[in-house]
């Protein structure tokens, strides 16, 4: 059954004042997992503007990486929505910028913001309210070149840990000081920046999912999942260290029966780890994000394998997107012990669709009740309390605008 969606109304045009988001990307448009936030972003809310900064192209690393981007239009609107998007042109690939002096920097931005002024002059927005909306904390160099009225520290992650880039604690330092909101997606980074940043309004709202998308009124089978046998154990998302390759190497050897079928990139690294004579693992390589939920509906049980001791505080401070993308699609989810799962299998829609693993054997204990049962879909209200235009509600309803 396909159901018709209501747009959340969120108050914030309430005394008609119309506002444009300003979202700086720290990934692809497309690609980045944050993707979905901003298309919901400008259906959710009306009327307003939204303008994704893209990951910027550079003459030299775009051209060797990624040369398939200077077939794009640099500024372009979202099919018929409300959201524009604007892939700026810099001199200097992005992660090396920050790295650059003062004066280098500015002489790099100065064709940034020709373009971002000129984007701004085509959507006619000298009235508006500018939000930006930030990220990551290296973006923090756009705000001198973008006009602002608020700014929004949208914290998906956990950059303070040691594997992160050099100098990255005093941006975030920076950042949170400017912010007049942060959006803190786990109760652990919310908890933390508390501590670190007294004072400042912090707000937990995890991740959630894109109903237009994932709830389909129909699905259809990919090619490659029709050629594995059921049942379909499935895991969607890029395969590197994050991963419990020895989990997963145990449930796939425990039960030659089941397939276990993974639909993301395999780090090189990671590929040379596992043990040609498991039969039953299948990689099936990156798909475009618009496919993902014909695999999701089309499992029969949804992995989060993560491994809790690899990187604590990254594990700690997440919000797994792909467990609402999963039970969106009306699939059953197993995951290792990730806080803000625990937390969620205590909830209505949880106990019956969630379970976790807190050992390798109770791992596969959970996939093995969950195979015992019917696929079960979620109500609609239960699609829509963990939608993007839920969390979205409840992050503008909390913004002082």
């Amino acid at each position: 059954k396909k159901y018709k969606w209501q747009i959340i109304n969120a108050g914030i045009n309430k005394d008609k004042e119309e506002y444009i988001f300003i979202l700086f990307f720290a990934g692809k448009f497309g690609s980045f997992h944050r993707t979905s936030l901003a298309v919901n972003l400008g259906n959710c809310v009306y009327p307003n503007k939204v303008l994704v900064i893209d990951r910027p192209i550079d003459p030299l690393i775009t051209l060797i990486r990624n040369k398939e981007r200077y077939s794009q239009k640099l500024f372009r609107r979202i099919k018929e929505s409300n959201v524009y998007l604007l892939t700026p042109w810099l001199f200097i690939h992005d992660q090396l910028l920050f790295k650059m002096p003062d004066w280098l920097k500015k002489f790099s931005f100065i064709l940034f913001n020709q373009q971002i002024k000129t984007a701004l002059n085509k959507l006619d927005t000298d009235k508006l309210k500018k939000i930006a909306w930030i990220m990551h904390p290296d973006l923090i160099d756009y705000l001198k070149y973008v006009p602002h009225d608020y700014i929004v520290y949208d914290s998906y992650d956990e950059f303070i840990v040691p594997k992160a880039v050099k100098g990255v604690e005093i941006r975030e330092k920076e950042l949170m000081k400017k912010a007049d909101i942060t959006i803190a997606v786990s109760k652990y980074l919310k908890e933390n920046k508390e501590k670190l940043y007294p004072g400042k309004k912090i707000i937990h709202s995890s991740n959630a999912v894109d109903i237009n998308l994932f709830f389909k009124q129909e699905y259809f089978v990919p090619e490659d999942l029709k050629k594995i046998p059921k049942p379909i154990i499935g895991f969607v998302g890029d395969i590197t260290d994050k991963i419990d390759l020895n989990l997963v190497i145990y449930i796939a050897e425990k039960r030659p029966d089941l397939s276990f079928a993974f639909v993301g990139e395999i780090s090189s690294g990671l590929k040379k780890e596992l043990p040609d004579k498991i039969k039953n693992l299948y990689f099936l390589g990156r798909k475009a994000y618009h496919n993902l939920p014909d695999y999701t509906r089309y499992f029969d049980i949804g992995l989060i394998p993560y491994n809790l001791e690899i990187n604590t505080a990254y594990i700690r401070s997440i919000s797994p997107l792909k467990l609402y993308e999963y039970l969106c699609s009306g699939t059953y989810v197993v995951s290792t012990a990730i806080p803000e799962v625990v937390d969620f299998a205590g909830t209505k829609i949880g106990k019956t669709m969630v379970a976790v693993g807190h050992s390798k054997e109770e791992f596969l204990e959970k996939i093995e009740d969950f195979l015992k049962l019917e696929k079960k879909d979620l109500s609609r209200d239960e699609i829509n309390s963990i939608s993007w235009d839920n969390r979205l509600g409840y992050i503008i309803n909390n913004m002082d605008l």
